[in-house]
C-alpha cells in the first residue's frame, strides 16, 4: 500500500527533521524551504496534505494558500499552519481562506500525528467522487467534474459554493446552521464575520429563477427545499 505523500514548507531546518522523524514510518515527507519551492512540489507530486509555516524567505504563507483555494485542482488539499504565530487575527484569516488545522509552535507530536491522520481520512472522504452525475429534480450534479446544471445549463459556481450547494442537496429539507457549513468546508466549527453569507448571497444570485428554493431560517441558518414536485429523485448522496 502506497503511503500518503505529507509536503513540509517550513525554512527551518531543524523543523523539517524533526517533522520528518514524527511522521517518516506511517508517511512519505518531502519538504520545502521556500513557496516558489513549494509551489514546484505541489505541481509535480500533489501531496495529500500539506504542513505550512506562515513565515517564509521569499513570501508569506497566506499567499500559497490564497493561490490553492482558488484552483479548482489543488483546492482540496488539506493545510495545516504550523508557527509562532499565535494571534487570534491570524488564525482567524487562515480559517476563512480554507486551511484545515492551525498549531502553534512548540506543538505536541503526538498531537500533530493525530490532526494530519484525522484531516486526511477526512480528505479522503470529502474527495470521493461519483462516476456518474446524479439528478436532483432538474438540478444535476457531476461531481468528477465538479460541476453543477440546471435544465442542462451550467451553474458557474467557485469551488466553495458547490461545496456548500452540495452540502444542501445532502441535507436536503433540514435546516443547516453556518457552523455547520463552516465546518464542512473547512473542518472547522466558527467562521469570522458573513463569510458564509457572501457565499450564499452569490449562490442565491446564480440560481436565479429556482433561488427561492433557499430559505433563510431567522437567528439559525439556511434551508434548500426540494419536493417531489421538483425532483424525479428522491435520495441523493452527495459527500
Amino acid at each position: 500500500m502506497i503511503k500518503d505523500l505529507i509536503l513540509v514548507v517550513e525554512d527551518e531546518l531543524s523543523t523539517r527533521v524533526l517533522i520528518e522523524k514524527i511522521l517518516g514510518n506511517k508517511y512519505r515527507v518531502i519538504n520545502a524551504s521556500t513557496i516558489k519551492s513549494a509551489k514546484e512540489k505541489i505541481e509535480v507530486f500533489n501531496p495529500a496534505l500539506i504542513i505550512l509555516d506562515l513565515y517564509l524567505p521569499d513570501g508569506d504563507g497566506f499567499e500559497l494558500i490564497h493561490e490553492l483555494k482558488v484552483d479548482d485542482k489543488k483546492m482540496n488539499i488539506p493545510i495545516l499552519l504550523l508557527t509562532l504565530e499565535d494571534k487570534p487575527e491570524k488564525k482567524v484569516l487562515g480559517f476563512n481562506l480554507g486551511i484545515y488545522d492551525y498549531m502553534v509552535k512548540p506543538f505536541s507530536h503526538v498531537e500533530l500525528e493525530a490532526r494530519i491522520e484525522a484531516h486526511l481520512n477526512r480528505s479522503k472522504l470529502i474527495n470521493k467522487v461519483e462516476e456518474r452525475p446524479l439528478f436532483f429534480g432538474e438540478f444535476e450534479v457531476n461531481d468528477l467534474e465538479r460541476k453543477i446544471y440546471f435544465k442542462h445549463q451550467e451553474i458557474k459556481l467557485t469551488p466553495f459554493e458547490y461545496k456548500i450547494f452540495c452540502y444542501f442537496l445532502k441535507n436536503n429539507g433540514k435546516v443547516v446552521s453556518r457552523q455547520d457549513l463552516a465546518k464542512f468546508i473547512w473542518a472547522k466549527s466558527f467562521y469570522q464575520g458573513r463569510t458564509i453569507d457572501r457565499h450564499i448571497s452569490s449562490l442565491r444570485r446564480k440560481l436565479g429563477v429556482m433561488s427561492n428554493l433557499l430559505e433563510t431560517v431567522n437567528q439559525y441558518g439556511y434551508r434548500f427545499i426540494i419536493t417531489e414536485s421538483h425532483s424525479h429523485s428522491k435520495e441523493v448522496s452527495i459527500v
